[in-house]
Order: C-alpha cells, then sequence, then structure tokens
C-alpha cells in the first residue's frame, strides 16, 4: 500500500520519490523512514536553504514538506517467565513479550507545501 500524501496548500511542490521505505527529495536528500521509526511519534521538517539546497530540519528559509511517522506498533503476548521464582513475592508465573509490528510506509502520511 503506497503512503498518505496531502497537499496542504495550492502551488509548485517539491519533487520526490519513493523506493521501498525511502522517500528522496528533489533527487539531492534521501531519509529512510524505517530507520527514523521510534516508540513515539516522528516529524521531519523538509526545507529548502537560502542557496535551494534540500535539508532535513528547520534549517531552510523555505518550508517544503513535512514527514509524519507514527509510533512503532506492537503484538503483545504472555510468556512463561524463565526468571521465575517461586519462593520470590515480586516473581510472576507469566511475562508480557512486546513483538515490533513490520514497518510499513502505508502508515506514514508526506504532507507537502507550496515551494513557489
Amino acid at each position: 500500500m503506497a503512503m498518505n500524501v496531502v497537499e496542504v496548500n495550492v502551488g509548485t511542490k517539491i519533487g520526490y520519490s519513493v523506493s521501498k521505505n525511502k522517500i528522496t527529495f528533489a533527487d539531492e536528500l534521501t531519509l529512510n523512514c524505517e530507520k527514523l521509526e521510534r516508540d513515539y511519534a516522528v516529524c521531519i521538517d523538509i526545507c529548502i536553504d537560502k542557496n535551494e539546497m534540500i535539508t532535513a530540519g528547520q534549517l531552510g528559509e523555505m518550508y517544503a514538506a513535512q514527514i509524519e511517522i507514527p509510533a512503532r506498533q506492537y503484538t503483545e503476548e504472555e510468556v512463561e517467565n524463565p526468571d521465575y521464582d517461586p519462593e520470590d513475592s515480586n516473581s510472576t508465573e507469566t511475562i508480557t513479550e512486546r513483538t515490533p509490528v513490520a514497518f510499513s510506509m502505508s502508515n506514514v502520511t508526506l504532507k507537502l507545501y507550496a515551494i513557489e
């Protein structure tokens, strides 16, 4: 499934391409969204600086795009506790094992802003 793309306003947008988990802006800046995923939501600002170079972060003169990557999701399963000690009152027989859900670009949103 494809990434979500939102055109925030009217006008010419920055060129971009998507290949697997990577977004490339204007053939100049490539970001691997899977590597940027965290246990919390991540937003990356894409700007154009005074030399017309593409930057990630708020270093530019003009705002071009924003990548929104939601927090990593997990599946949870109760499993036997390998460290269970029946004589320890704080020890439990089972623990919750968390496994990360595979990354998907369909959860990523790219917001595009007019650059002209």
